[in-house]
């Protein structure tokens, strides 16, 4: 059954421009335009979707392919939009890697061992890596989550981001339990597409630069999301804070 597309405010000047393909589902569905992409450079993005049928949604049906290079060819790959989906969690971030082919849609590469796009899903309140090298924005797409958002930290580095098409904050999110430690570098820490490195110090709490820091006050783009790096064998959840 076909819903209505709900656009965020985003989206609704480039709604008069161009056409966008037409999302089939149970639930109702979104786009979420993320801005600002840097050329050539990766750019983290939001999952704040789920799929139209519900549960996690493929990378093939992830971001529309509106706007993005495209090439006809694996060899050329590097010339044309690419995803880079991680690969569960562990200390050195390990990915899945599409290309944008012009008659395929999101392909692999020559490598054999990486599964179809058609195949990988990533969850609502996970995030991916887009590298465009000419485009300005991306969409993402998908259907709308009606949870509240559970989103489970594995030990090691974790691509993740709050279930909201708007610019949300990190107060907005509840991390249930963060490994606390002396130095960053033992502590759970939360890194933002800037660089910036936020960790938990024991007895005292999220601290940047010796600092102390206020959860609140770390604002995050609508369709971006940041690294949780867990740094114990016990998962962290990401729920919302229903008292911000």
């Amino acid at each position: 059954m076909k819903k209505m597309i709900a656009l965020t405010c985003a989206l609704a000047a480039f709604a008069t421009t161009a056409t966008l393909p037409t999302i089939e589902g149970e639930s109702a569905t979104g786009f979420t335009a993320v801005t600002n992409l840097a050329d050539g450079v990766k750019t983290m993005i939001a999952v704040p979707y789920q799929a139209c049928v519900g549960g996690e949604i493929a990378v093939k049906d992830l971001v529309s392919t509106q706007g993005l290079a495209a090439v006809s060819t694996p060899d050329n790959a590097d010339n044309a939009a690419r995803l880079f989906v991680l690969q569960g969690t562990s200390s050195v971030p390990v990915y899945n890697v599409y290309y944008l082919d012009s008659a395929k849609g999101w392909s692999t590469t020559n490598n054999p061992s990486e599964p179809m796009a058609a195949s990988v899903t990533v969850g609502s309140g996970n995030a991916v890596f887009l590298v465009d090298p000419t485009a300005d924005t991306a969409y993402i797409k998908g259907g709308l989550v009606t949870n509240d958002q559970n989103t489970v930290c594995s030990n090691g580095y974790n691509l993740v981001s709050a279930i909201s098409t708007e610019v949300y904050n990190l107060g907005s999110l509840t991390f249930t339990t963060p490994t606390g430690a002396g130095k960053a570098k033992n502590a759970d820490q939360i890194i933002l597409q800037d660089g910036k490195v936020i960790w938990y110090k024991t007895g005292e709490g999220w601290r940047y630069q010796g600092a102390a820091v206020t959860l609140s006050d770390v604002v995050i783009p609508a369709g971006a999301g940041f690294w949780y790096y867990n740094a114990s064998e016990t998962p962290v959840v990401i729920t919302p804070n229903n008292n911000n």
